[in-house]
């Protein structure tokens, strides 16, 4: 799999499928890509900032091909955000 640089442009020259991303985008065209809903399983979850407002939680979440990630994000009672 391949990613896009910052131009726009399949850096491995496979189609350019975007990990992630829902797909190929066709003809080179960024705006063609789109999010594919997904339910990874979450092993471990831990508040590594508590705020009177929000905290960050940081999960441990598997893949499908068996890898394991850490994802970080602002919880807020109420609304969540997700700085990539």
């Amino acid at each position: 799999m391949s990613e896009l640089n910052g131009a726009g442009e399949d850096r491995a020259g496979d189609g350019g499928i975007v990990p992630g991303e829902g797909g190929p985008v066709e003809g080179g065209d960024a705006t063609s890509v789109r999010d594919t809903p997904v339910a990874y399983p979450v092993t471990g979850s831990e508040t590594v900032f508590q705020g009177r407002v929000w905290n960050i939680v940081a999960d441990q979440v598997t893949l499908p091909d068996g890898s394991s990630i850490r994802r970080e994000y602002m919880y807020h009672p109420g609304a969540v955000a997700i700085i990539a």
